[in-house]
């Protein structure tokens, strides 16, 4: 009879080890050309020929009763280990010795040296998911309580809020894995850096160590200029797991070593126990041949050009095919996302089509799948027209249009500051609040005007434009869904930023439009280079949305000039509160240019639903034949009375406007005192970021003071809040939030 508790973790053995078994399984069936195994994490390529030679030299050379035998510590050879920490103080600028490292059997083993060194029973060991599921049998193999961090399933960032909240006086050790898998997700150095300072604070807090055990078998394998922080450098208390099986690509030789720094609390104990650790684990000794071997091929790399192929390959391929996913920036996985709820049946269903893949909840992050992208590239191109059909919905799901749906600003029920959805902090146009108590119910009776011809009149004479190049629609997400439906149907992709309304992916993809988002320059501009190859369209929002900034008439008129034969959109919601000239002044000379506006911003209308367009009389012509197959009576007869009247009342448009500017530049002056940074916003926010606090916590924080900004978990934006600029006295309770805050 087994040990109860081998027969736990018996019942749950790994998932990733099944499912390559049942690659060989179907493979003896189908042949294996038709198997499209993405289970397992195995290098598909050969070592490094230095390895090899290396190999064969160190035989040749070494004498081999020592090469064969066990070396004179657990921590294996003085002159390899001597080797690792030089290599190592040349690439991170460290200051490591020979007596800091201790070779290992493998990442794996080496884990497990350092859990059986630190960890008591009951201690809890934290990990973020989704996380290497064999941490799970490791940690409890010492009997120590893992402790999950949930999942951040947009950009698989730590969440750190969640992790400042659940360490405890019980929390010995965290384990990271940069990069991650199964996400291939890089935690970059102001993560890192916030992680270390929680982690000081709380040692602080409950006078613990807590060590930071940093698991680095993918290290080497980033791709587009990725940076993997070197984590010692950071916290004190960090050890480092590595592993040459990826990099060398050496899974079976089992050769790795860990790092514990001076600087590690008691390290001379640490070190110590950790050598009595690799003996009485079983392991002695890591492999004294590999230990030789790798000494010697230190600076030797993967080539990652073949990953990095197979990477593009297989995330393009997907994405085409309809499924979502995060590009990974490291490691040979992707992490995707199930197209139904349980991955499992997923994963089943895959393997009709012969694809096996790993399910996510192996990585404590059900809904998702793992793809091990280090097989042959001939084996990734075969695949995709598996994925295609493994693409296509079942039964009943088969007839539904699944997207991905917009989320709306928070809408809070209960009194608070709400400076999240950029509303107009004034009430509309005195007229407009008259019409409401003057109309006729006699209206409300009958449809109201399809054409809208007294609110079009009235923007055309507003707008210095004739009525034909005037559209009407229900606010301009409206006018520019409908817009997305007319113009952008040449199946070559939309062009739009990175960072902008994201609104506009949703339509692309409700309505099957290909797309591109071409990445802000470092100063959050877009380049008009970027919108001058061939496309299918361009959308801009000026200001943009988040970010606030305005790009001059001279960038979209060059864009205006190079894409003669495709529909342009620049939609203007915040353009009144820029004071620079609206695109509306090109329309008569471009064709192909169409401007959007709302009232929902500068009138004080969002809750009346007004938008409009102004462009060629063709492309309003043509808007207006979808509309009028798709709704005649998009606006009702009180939005039409009342957004007439808000039009007609400049003065008091003039005014608030000229209010809502003055308190977001005295906003600006006020923010950069408290030490924010932000770009030079020409909208009714601001887009700032604190450089010593975490995006999330100062949203939370405000939050809790009844004060609701808007925060995106977005990997280039989570360090941003988006401000609304709302009265001078919301304002300054804003300040006051904000420096109680950065005291505490």
């Amino acid at each position: 009879m087994i040990a109860e508790k081998m027969k736990e973790m018996v019942a749950n053995s790994s998932a990733i080890r099944a499912m390559f078994e049942e690659g060989n399984r179907l493979a003896q069936i189908y042949g294996p050309e038709n198997v499209y195994d993405f289970s397992l994490g195995n290098p598909n390529i050969p070592a490094p020929e230095a390895l090899t030679k290396a190999m064969k030299d160190v035989l040749l050379e070494e004498d081999p009763v020592e090469l064969h035998g066990y070396t004179n510590s657990n921590a294996g050879y003085a002159d390899v280990r001597e080797a690792v920490a030089r290599n190592l103080n040349e690439r991170y600028g460290t200051s490591f010795e020979g007596k800091n490292i201790t070779m290992t059997v493998g990442a794996a083993g080496g884990l497990n040296v350092i859990l059986k060194t630190l960890i008591n029973p009951g201690d809890e060991v934290i990990v973020f998911a989704p996380y290497f599921g064999e941490y799970r049998s490791y940690v409890n193999n010492y009997d120590g309580v893992l402790v999950e961090i949930s999942p951040d399933t947009e950009t698989f960032q730590p969440k750190l809020v969640e992790f400042e909240e659940k360490i405890s006086p019980k929390t010995k050790a965290v384990i990271v894995n940069n990069p991650n898998n199964p996400t291939g997700v890089v935690y970059g150095e102001e993560t890192i850096k916030r992680l270390a300072a929680i982690l000081e604070a709380k040692q602080k807090e409950y006078g613990t160590d807590i060590y930071l055990i940093s698991d680095e078998p993918y290290r080497e394998l980033v791709y587009g200029g990725a940076r993997v922080p070197f984590l010692t450098k950071y916290y004190d208390n960090t050890i480092i797991g590595y592993s040459f099986s990826k990099s060398l690509s050496l899974p079976g030789e089992r050769i790795g070593y860990l790092v514990i720094p001076d600087e590690v609390t008691d390290s001379e104990e640490v070190i110590s126990a950790a050598n009595v650790a690799t003996g009485i684990l079983g392991f002695v000794n890591a492999p004294t041949l590999q230990q030789k071997a790798v000494a010697r091929c230190l600076n030797e790399k993967a080539d990652l050009a073949f990953y990095d192929r197979n990477r593009e390959t297989l995330y393009e391929g997907l994405k085409k095919a309809g499924f979502s996913c995060i590009k990974p920036e490291g490691a040979f996985y992707l992490f995707v996302k199930s197209p139904v709820e349980d991955e499992k049946e997923f994963c089943t269903r895959a393997k009709k089509y012969n694809l096996l893949l790993v399910p996510g909840s192996s990585f404590g992050c059900p809904g998702f799948v793992r793809l091990a992208y280090c097989v042959a590239y001939d084996t990734i191109v075969r695949s995709l027209p598996k994925f295609e059909k493994l693409s296509k919905p079942m039964g009943l799901e088969a007839n539904i249009r699944h997207v991905t749906p917009y989320v709306p600003g928070e809408q809070p029920r209960q009194k608070v500051i709400k400076l999240n959805t950029n509303e107009n902090p004034y009430p509309p146009a005195p007229g407009a609040m008259e019409m409401l108590h003057q109309m006729d119910p006699e209206k409300l009776r009958m449809y109201p005007d399809p054409e809208i011809k007294m609110l079009t009149e009235c923007l055309a004479s507003r707008y210095q434009v004739r009525p034909e190049q005037v559209f009407v629609g229900v606010g301009s997400d409206d006018v520019l869904a409908m817009s997305f439906l007319t113009f952008f149907n040449s199946g070559k992709p939309v062009l739009f930023p990175d960072i902008t309304y994201s609104f506009y992916k949703v339509w692309a993809e409700l309505y099957r439009v290909p797309y591109t988002c071409p990445s802000l320059d470092g100063t959050m501009h877009i380049r008009a280079e970027d919108y001058c190859g061939e496309n299918g369209g361009i959308i801009l929002a000026n200001p943009n949305a988040p970010t606030g900034l305005y790009e001059s008439l001279d960038v979209i008129e060059k864009i205006l000039k190079e894409n003669p034969g495709v529909v342009v959109i620049v939609d203007e919601a915040y353009i009144d509160f820029a004071g620079k000239p609206s695109a509306v002044s090109l329309v008569d000379r471009y064709e192909n240019l169409l401007v959007t506006q709302t009232f929902s911003k500068s009138r004080s209308m969002a809750g009346v639903r007004i938008g409009f367009a102004i462009g060629n009389e063709r492309l309003i012509r043509w808007l207006l034949d979808v509309k009028y197959s798709f709704n005649s009576y998009t606006l009702s007869a009180l939005a039409i009375l009342c957004g007439t009247k808000a039009v007609e009342d400049e003065t008091y448009f003039q005014k608030t406007t000229s209010q809502i500017i003055a308190t977001r530049e005295r906003t600006k002056r006020r923010m950069a005192a408290l030490g924010f940074e932000f770009p030079d916003s020409s909208a009714n926010f601001l887009f700032a970021r604190h450089p010593k606090y975490d995006g999330e916590v100062l949203f939370q924080a405000l939050r809790q003071r009844q004060i609701y900004v808007r925060h995106w978990n977005q990997s280039k934006i989570r360090e941003y809040l988006r401000i609304t600029i709302g009265t001078e006295e919301e304002m300054e309770t804003l300040y006051e939030a904000l420096e109680e805050i950065l005291k505490s």
